[in-house]
């Protein structure tokens, strides 16, 4: 029931709106890691996508590369997910944050909380 994320984010407190690219990942199920954008605070292309052994049995590489016209995840150097649509794509300057966190409410998702 926890989500340990690497992410870029910009938003309101910055008086800038809501942009932000993740890696998500969700202790329900360490196989995978979710990647997704938000553009003006509204998730555009949430994808799952498979750790090879797993995130949480070793070291692993995660990176993506934002450029004018395209967005690409990368895990352990393996293009996984690419986003073109320029509907999709952030456009306003980011922080890099890490966090680790647990939720009573967000189950579904991420898993019980003990």
């Amino acid at each position: 029931g926890l989500n340990a994320a690497f992410f870029s984010y910009i938003g309101p407190q910055d008086k800038q709106p809501w942009d932000e690219i993740d890696f998500e990942v969700l202790t329900k199920d360490p196989s995978k890691v979710q990647v997704n954008s938000y553009i003006q605070g509204k998730p555009k292309n949430a994808k799952l996508v498979d750790v090879a052994g797993g995130a949480d049995k070793g070291f692993n590489d995660y990176g993506f590369v934002w450029e004018k016209d395209r967005l690409r995840w990368y895990v352990n150097g393996k293009l996984v997910h690419e986003v073109t649509n320029p509907n999709e794509l952030p456009t306003h300057s980011q922080k890099i944050f890490f966090s680790l966190w647990g939720s009573d409410k967000l189950t579904n998702w991420m898993g019980a909380f003990v």
